[in-house]
């Protein structure tokens, strides 16, 4: 027997009781039928006018529309109806990662509340509030102090990068739900990741004259995306990550080898960055957790501030 579909405003409902995740919720008015069933009732539920003075007075009921566990790609907007009370705005779920999404998003069917997509969008917001202004003050010391011309360039690509990494994040992660542009916001947000590895790379090894190591670095990062604006078999996350931790490593002994040597505190300081970026990749991987990806880009943030407290304050010339 082929499960019955009642279309309403444009989605298509499929009449089941089964299980699931809660997505959204809708008000409905109860009235009589003469089928008992929970497909029946909400036919008649969703097909009554609301009630009139004249009327009787009607029963209002909420449901929950979730969606099944059961694969649904045959129709994107199909839901399963399942007779319980509705979580509150904040928390019921939406669809918003595809499943052919690059990354360990949550699946589509079990989607993302609408506080911890608040949450991240508010954590890329305070993040560019932050660095435009920690870029502005950082060209301003450029201007004061006169670095010579190599540390200029390797200063202004380091700026333009960490803003360039938070702008393609804040879209991609706020429009991941377009179908039609997910490839493109993929590699832009690619783009964005490479970019501030470069740029921080750039700054850091310019200082420390280490010319292999940050040869290595960008060499990494034009394979990488070149890997992945070809859409190659090896674009995939076992590949890209190890790339990732590598270049950071790469960073990491280039300024310890340097025969111009950072302090010890700036040392510390770029190796606290680059745990904060290692280890920021647990909850970006622990998706079935609520703010998993607010939590990770909330450590991207962390190391980038370490990042660029050294820069401030040990590649810019003070006097």
């Amino acid at each position: 027997m082929t499960t019955p579909r009642h279309r309403h405003r444009g989605a298509s409902y499929v009449a089941s009781a089964s299980d699931g995740i809660i997505k959204t919720s809708h008000k409905v008015y109860a009235s009589s039928s003469d089928d008992d069933s929970p497909a029946g009732f909400l036919q008649s539920a969703y097909n009554s006018p609301p009630a009139s003075p004249r009327c009787a007075p009607r029963r209002q009921v909420t449901y929950s529309v979730t969606e099944s566990e059961e694969d649904v790609s045959e129709s994107p907007d199909a839901f399963v109806v399942e007779l319980t009370r509705s979580e509150n705005f904040w928390t019921q779920r939406v669809r918003w990662y595809p499943d052919n999404c690059f990354g360990p998003y949550r699946a589509e069917r079990l989607g993302y509340s609408r506080r911890e997509l608040c949450a991240d969008a508010v954590v890329h917001l305070v993040g560019i509030v932050a660095f435009s202004a920690g870029a502005g003050a950082l060209l301003h010391a450029c201007c004061v102090h006169e670095p010579p011309v190599e540390t200029t360039v390797s200063l202004l690509l380091y700026v333009c990068s960490l803003l360039t990494m938070l702008g393609c994040s804040f879209v991609f992660n706020g429009a991941a739900w377009s179908r039609r542009h997910l490839w493109a916001l993929q590699l832009a947000d690619h783009l964005g990741i490479h970019s501030l590895i470069t740029g921080t790379a750039t700054a850091l090894l310019v200082h420390a004259d280490s010319s292999y190591a940050l040869l290595a670095v960008w060499i990494l990062a034009l394979s990488s995306v070149l890997i992945k604006a070809l859409r190659w078999s090896w674009d995939v996350l076992e590949l890209h990550i190890p790339v990732f931790l590598l270049q950071g490593c790469v960073v990491v002994l280039g300024c310890v080898a340097s025969d111009v040597a950072l302090s010890p505190w700036a040392l510390r300081r770029v190796v606290a960055g680059g745990l904060c970026y290692a280890c920021g990749l647990i909850p970006w991987a622990a998706s079935w957790k609520e703010f998993h990806n607010a939590a990770w880009h909330a450590f991207v943030l962390l190391g980038s501030a370490c990042m660029f407290q050294t820069i401030f304050y040990e590649v810019v010339p003070r006097v």
